[in-house]
Formats: structure tokens, sequence, C-alpha cells
């Protein structure tokens, strides 16, 4: 069976099932060269297919989602229809009208009013970021659908309940609510004039597929937050748990955890897309003078304590406290003072204050599961928030569950994904195989590059380069990072989510403290900011610790416990490690190379992209980098190309 997934909002992407099995993974942003780009248009649905060997005659069936509150942009690629259908006459099981007294959804699509907010709000600069087309959009150029936002609901979900009360919700019960089917809604998509029946399916339930699918746990715990929907609803995120082929609703936790980070950052100074990741490298420069263990809570929780919600009590609490403290306030909103007392130490007081939020929800959520019969251990994390690697390794080391997983691509670019996965397994009720499983665990899903593709690229810059063969090329490529050159890496198909996981990568020798700064002014960043490492595998636990034992997604924090790598260790000793084994390619025998000749099996690494950029997916993109920016090689399809003197 083949189905088409696709997300419609930020971070737009494409997806092909086969079988379970994922066939190819497309993001937008990859094309268009916006980072985050929302949408689905014509290149991107023609590269899929293409990618996947298939026509439009051939898609079986179509499973849609978007970003909260985001319409389906339809009008970005000709030739496609949507149309919602009558849950009592499709070909899914979609029992909606069980529940409620009106099977006719309730459509959403905020984008032209958000569009439309005062320039300097948070929410309007995220999306007129994300969606190139917007100008066209708030003019009524580019026609929408609207989407299904939250069709289903039990009547305790409806009653305000803080973190701990949550475990009140289904106290006593011998099963999770029967919601398995309730977070869908059936539609038919068309595509140059064949009709294909589809779903759309809830941005979390999306989420949830997404990770627990792949995950390999015959059954887990489920954990989805990300940085929008309001906290009162089940938009922010829920608990869920995995059985089998099938994922459980349980109940909203009602975090703001997201939206709390992001307007942070935004208060900090650092750009309204991107800037979460900023602040989670700023913390550490910080101490978490403004964090309090009273803090810890989830919407209902703040609004009974405070009266409003959790991000806008933190920034209040923080200014009259750093007042009181005697700090100086003006530094915040200028990124270029990030690195003033009140501007890191908000940041370390923020990153406090998620972490031991997560922390809590999880030990709820474990009590839950067990309550419902759920002891394996297992904890699959989704959503924007799992980006966040310390948080994630204060989960592996503190919270009751010992078995931790979180996907690639677990923000909005792996919800397509999880659309597919959940019509295939959760709707269509086909069973999980671990071949399948084992395939889907695998970053690298991007497009296939010919060597003709390659070559072609070559020849059109053949003037401004120089290209040699070697006949080792793992060898060659580890001799010029032990003469401490800065090598351009692109190798095989692209690695799906926003990091560089060894096929789109800047590598450079983690002994050379001087090459943390040659590296961000090579990307253009932040000097302060930290380089992450890719270390083997079968190594990992002799230079680092504290995370888990394979961490191939660079999703977890490890402490550095070695001396020798000073251009990945951060300024608490902490560093965002991926540990590569042979499954991922090439560049693990470069790896074994530069551990060969030097005794470290560690290498810097870091996207190969320039700033304000998405990592590079073309062989012309390649090029294009290694032209504009000042690095020694670039490796790519067996070939070692340089510039060519002027």
């Amino acid at each position: 069976m083949v189905i088409l997934g696709l997300n419609f909002g930020h971070d737009g992407s494409a997806v092909v099932v086969e079988d379970g099995r994922i066939v190819a993974d497309i993001s937008r942003e990859r094309y268009v060269r916006v980072k985050h780009a929302g949408g689905i248009d014509r290149v991107v649905l023609d590269l899929i297919l293409a990618e996947a060997g298939i026509t439009a005659s051939q898609i079986d069936a179509c499973a849609l989602t978007s970003t909260q509150g985001i319409e389906m942009l339809v009008g970005l690629c000709n030739g496609l229809e949507i149309a919602y259908d009558n849950p009592a006459t499709s070909p899914f099981p979609c029992p909606l009208t069980k529940f409620l007294p009106d099977p006719t959804p309730s459509l959403v699509a905020n984008l032209t009013a958000i569009l439309k907010l005062p320039r300097s709000n948070f929410t309007r600069q995220v999306h007129e970021m994300c969606f190139p087309e917007h100008k066209e959009i708030l003019a009524g150029k580019i026609q929408g659908v609207g989407i299904v936002e939250s069709h289903m609901r039990l009547s305790t979900w409806e009653r305000p309940q803080g973190l701990r009360e949550l475990e009140e919700r289904v106290k006593g019960a011998t099963a999770p609510p029967k919601l398995d089917l309730g977070f869908h809604y059936p539609l038919t998509l068309t595509l140059d004039g064949r009709r294909i029946p589809a779903i759309f399916v809830n941005h979390h339930m999306a989420h949830a597929g997404s990770v627990y699918y792949r995950s390999g746990f015959a059954s887990a715990a489920i954990m989805t937050h990300d940085g929008f929907g309001g906290g009162e609803s089940v938009l922010a995120g829920m608990f869920l748990l995995g059985r089998g082929n099938k994922i459980y609703p349980v109940t909203p936790h009602h975090l703001q955890l997201g939206a709390l980070y992001d307007r942070v950052s935004f208060a900090i100074g650092f750009d309204a897309v991107g800037g979460a990741g900023k602040l989670m490298g700023l913390a550490p420069y910080g101490r978490p003078v403004f964090y309090s263990p009273s803090l810890i809570g989830n919407h209902f929780d703040y609004l009974s304590r405070f009266g409003k919600p959790q991000e806008a009590v933190w920034l209040d609490l923080v200014r009259q406290r750093a007042r009181d403290l005697g700090y100086a306030l003006p530094p915040l909103g200028d990124p270029r003072r990030c690195l003033e007392p009140i501007a890191r130490d908000l940041a370390a007081s923020t990153q406090t204050l998620l972490e031991e939020t997560f922390l809590e929800a999880s030990r709820s959520l474990s009590r839950i599961a067990a309550g419902l019969g759920e002891t394996s251990g297992n904890l699959c994390m989704s959503g924007g928030t799992a980006l966040n690697c310390p948080a994630n390794s204060r989960i592996f080391q503190d919270s009751p569950f010992p078995n931790i997983f979180v996907e690639p691509n677990c923000d909005d670019g792996g919800v397509a994904t999880g659309a597919a996965l959940h019509l295939y397994h959760n709707v269509l009720d086909h069973p999980l195989r671990e071949a399948a499983v084992r395939t889907n665990q695998s970053p690298f899903l991007g497009r296939r590059i010919s060597a003709g593709e390659v070559g072609a690229a070559i020849e059109a810059r053949k003037s401004e380069i120089e290209v040699s063969r070697p006949k080792d090329f793992a060898e060659a490529v580890g001799r010029l990072l032990t003469e401490d050159k800065v090598v351009g890496w692109f190798d095989g198909r692209s690695e799906v989510g926003p990091r560089a996981l060894g096929h789109r990568s800047l590598l450079a020798d983690a002994r050379n403290p001087d090459n943390w700064r040659r590296l961000n002014e090579i990307k253009q960043r932040e000097m302060w900011r930290p380089l992450a490492p890719i270390v083997l595998q079968e190594s990992a636990a002799d230079w680092f610790h504290g995370a888990p034992e394979r961490s191939p997604y660079m999703l977890f924090t490890a402490q550095v416990c070695a001396r020798e790598i000073p251009a990945i260790t951060h300024v608490d000793k902490s560093a965002r490690i991926q540990t590569v084994s042979p499954d991922c390619g090439a560049i693990h025998d470069v790896l074994a190379n530069f551990h060969k000749r030097t005794g470290v099996p560690v290498l810097i690494n870091t996207s190969l992209n320039g700033r304000g950029e998405p990592i590079v997916e073309t062989p012309e993109h390649a090029l294009t980098f290694l032209l504009s920016h000042a690095i020694d090689v670039l490796a790519m399809d067996g070939r070692l190309i340089r510039r060519r003197p002027a």
C-alpha cells in the first residue's frame, strides 16, 4: 500500500510510505532555501513522487496535517484540490458520529489573521519567516482549505487540571479512552484530476505516530509537546500510550514550555525563528538564579497560582527579581549583549525551569501509564521541545523511564511521516514489521543524488574549481582532517530533521581549540555558540558520559570526560553528541581513519549551511557553499573539490 503524507504547516514536507516503510522524505525548506518553509508546492510534490518512483495513479491514500491553526495552502500547488468528506461514507474508519452531535468539522484558518498582527508581534514574525509567500497570502492570492483543529474531546479534558491533578483523569481506569480512531477526519485529495481517499490527522497525533512507529518499542508511554497551541486545549501536546500498532490518546498535559522558551529567546533578542536553539546554547553561560521549584506546573497551575499564562508570569517574575537583585535590564532585547548577566542568567533559569517541569511531567506520565497497565519503561518524546538536548538528558538520567526514543525530525518536519504512519497502522490496522521499523529509523531519507547530477553540477562550475579523485577517499579525507583542514562533507541521501548527521556536514579537528572560533566565523555565527561532536559509537563511553549508549540523532547532551577535544567542549563541559555506526555511511570510515591516525575517535560536526540558510541539499548547493565560504575542501561523491586559485 502506497501512502502520500503531506505537512502544510511550517517545516512543510512530503513523504511516501509503502507498506509501512518510509521510501522518501523531502522538506520544502531545502529547495525554496528558506528555513522552516511552510506549505507544499508543486516542486516538492513532483520531487517526492519521482524519488519514490511513482505517479499519482499509484497512490492508494493520503494523510494530511498542518501546524496548529494554519490552513492547507492548496494554492501553492498546481493540480491539487482538497475537500472534506462525510465520516459515515468514508472508506476509512472514522467513527466521529458516535461522539459528536454534528459530524460536520469546524474548520480553522488563521494564517491571514496572524499576518495582520502588528509587525512587532512574535507570532507574526514566525509566520512571515516560515511562509515566503506571506505577501501573496495576505493579499488573498493563494487559496487555502481550513483544518480540523480539535474535533475530539472528552468531558474530563474540559475541566481545568494542574500537572499533578492530571493523574485523577484516568485513575482507576483499566484501559485508556478508546480514542485511537478519534483524531482524524476524512478528506478527498484530488491530484492532477485523480481523486484519492485521504484523512486529516491531528497535529499531536501525527507527532506521536512519527516517534512511536519508528521507536522499535512493542509498547510505550508517549509525550508530545511544541511551541504552538494554547495550554488549555489539546493543541499544546498530549500524553498517549502506544500498544502494538495502536496509539491511544490519554489526556492533554496543558504544558506551555515550548511557548515559554520561544518567548524568552525572543525577549533576549534572538530571531523569532531559530532563537530556541541559541537559548539552549546560551544557558550554560549563566546561573539559574531566577528559578524556583514553586514555578513548576502547567497552564492551569499557573492560572490558579498567578491568574496568568506561564509565559507572561515567568518574564514578569524574572524582571521583578532582577530589579531586586540589581541586574541591569537594558541588555534584554539586544542579541549583541546576550552574554551580559541578565540575559545569560535568564537563559540558564529558563532552561532549568524547562528541564525540571519536563522531569515532573515524565513522572506524572509514568504513574498514569502504570495505572493503565503500561510498565515497559519505554518513553517516546516528540514535538519541537524534544530538540532540547539537555532536557532530554535530564529525563534519561532522572526520570522513571530507562528507555527513551526521540526521532531525528521530532519537530514539525516529521509530522507528514507521522500522519502517513498513523493512517497505515492506527487507522488501517496494519501490524508493525521489524524490517520496516529498522528502515524507518534511518535519518537518511532525502533524495538520492545520482552520479550524473553530481557530474553536471561540477561541469557547470569547472572554471571555478579543481577536482581530484583519491584512490582511498576515506583515507584522504581523514588525512586532511589531521592536517587541520575544514572539510565540507556531502554524501548520499540527506538527513531529515534540523541537524546534520554526517551526510551534509562541516568537519574539523576537535583537538584544536581555535576551530571553535574558525567554524563559527565560516558560518557567520555568534562566537559563543557551541559546536557538536561526532564520535565512534564503540568509543563513546571512553570520551563522554551521561547520555544514552546510542545517540545517533544528536538529541542528547553528554559530559565530556577528556581534555583532548576542547573545540566541542562547552563552558559547562557538555557536548551535544552524535554516535556514529557503520549505518551512517562513509562518515564512519572517515572517523575511523582519523581515529587510527590520531587516537581520537571524535570530530567536530556542524551543518553544511551558511547563515540563515537550511542545510544544503543538492550538489549545486554544496558547490555554492564552497565558493562562498572559507572552507578548505569539499568532499563529494568520491571527489575532493577546491576553489581554483585566482
